[in-house]
């Protein structure tokens, strides 16, 4: 999982070090390893963030190659969608709804989205 990433890994396509330090600050906490070494890692609200991030994107990408197959004609994949499409459906509609009420996803997006452009 991702938060156990430095912010800056996490965000190492933010070149602009103003952008980074600012993120540090909104997203991060600062943890010193255990040779005193200043850090700075996700907080606990980030961290919720990118665990939910983590499942939506999991559900979403089994449900989304499962379509991809019944759309190639794979049988086994047909078998699957009929059985238990619904349930895989249902599975990624409520990550998504968790990753929003409990992920703080459009908190944390907001602060991303408004400092990375």
């Amino acid at each position: 999982m991702e938060d156990d990433k430095t912010i800056e890994e996490i965000f190492k396509d933010v070149t602009d070090s103003n952008k980074l330090q600012y993120l540090k600050e909104k997203l991060g906490q600062v943890k010193k390893d255990k040779n005193g070494v200043s850090n700075t890692y996700p907080s606990l609200k980030f961290a919720k963030y990118l665990e939910h991030k983590d499942n939506y994107l999991n559900l979403s990408n089994k449900l989304n190659s499962l379509k991809e197959k019944v759309e190639n004609g794979e049988i086994d994949a047909m078998t699957e969608m009929s059985i238990s499409g619904a349930t895989h459906i249902k599975k990624t509609e409520n990550a998504l709804k968790l990753w929003v009420a409990i992920g703080y996803k459009n908190e944390v997006e907001r602060i991303i989205s408004e400092n990375t452009k």
